[in-house]
């Protein structure tokens, strides 16, 4: 009966395992959208963001952002965690001085990723 017990909760934790593992996998990909900032004298700009998430294993997030518009064009490379639906990614810095080194703050809500970079607004559809 011991063996028996050991044996159902060592599959429901590998269940659980796979299921998370899975639900990880499909974050990977790449997400398109853009963000609006305002520019002293000017009417806001906008940002296109093109995301690709390469990698989220245990947690760990990689993959790189670029960025085409008036602000901080380029690309980045992106780091950091995801739990319980979120993203907490840190930016690269830019080859222009003070773009980038900045965070993404990101909620996975069905196929899209909505919140900040920086203070600004985001949303990211794949």
């Amino acid at each position: 009966m011991v063996a028996r017990n050991q044996t159902v909760a060592v599959s429901i934790a590998l269940l659980v395992f796979c299921a998370s593992s899975y639900a990880q996998q499909e974050l990977i990909g790449t997400y398109q959208g853009s963000y609006k900032f305002p520019l002293q004298r000017h009417k806001p700009q906008t940002d296109i963001v093109t995301l690709e998430i390469t990698s989220v294993d245990n947690g760990t997030v990689a993959g790189k952002l670029k960025a085409e518009g008036h602000d901080c064009p380029g690309d980045y490379s992106i780091s950091g965690k995801y739990k319980n639906g979120k993203f907490q990614l840190q930016r690269s810095a830019g080859i222009i001085h003070g773009c980038g080194n900045d965070e993404l703050v990101l909620n996975a809500e069905g196929g899209k990723l909505v919140g900040r970079v920086g203070t600004y607004h985001i949303e990211l559809s794949k």
